[in-house]
């Protein structure tokens, strides 16, 4: 590879003064986590302890963190230019959001479940 002044480097790229912003990679960390908990907390619950998922004690907070940090995130992105990771902070929002609608939807079926046979009488 060559540089701008046409010298070599041996395979690795130069710096180029752009730095991934933390916070964005917290709230991508943060929303993969928020998703994939139910999962793990679902499997573990069935083939290992017995016991019924606890999904809300990681999800929720995960998730509210994810956003948060996504906020914080895309307010510092705006004011440093030099800094990058916008897809990472709205990855990472998105994610939370998701993840929130998943428990919000999972505490309302049993709302569902029980109002629709009331409906049809």
């Amino acid at each position: 590879m060559t540089s701008d002044d046409g010298t070599q480097r041996g395979g690795v790229m130069a710096p180029t003064g752009e730095r991934t912003s933390r916070i964005a990679v917290l709230s991508l960390a943060l929303g993969l986590l928020a998703v994939v908990a139910p999962v793990l907390s679902l499997l573990s619950a069935m083939y290992v302890t017995g016991l019924p998922p606890q999904i809300g004690l990681v999800t929720i907070p995960a998730a509210i963190a994810a956003v948060v940090a996504a906020l914080i995130a895309r307010r510092e992105l705006r004011r440093d230019e030099s800094l990058t990771g916008h897809g990472l902070s709205l990855a990472g929002m998105v994610l939370g959001v998701v993840a929130l609608g998943l428990v919000a939807l999972q505490m309302a079926m049993p709302l569902v479940l029980l109002l629709g046979p009331l409906a049809s009488a």
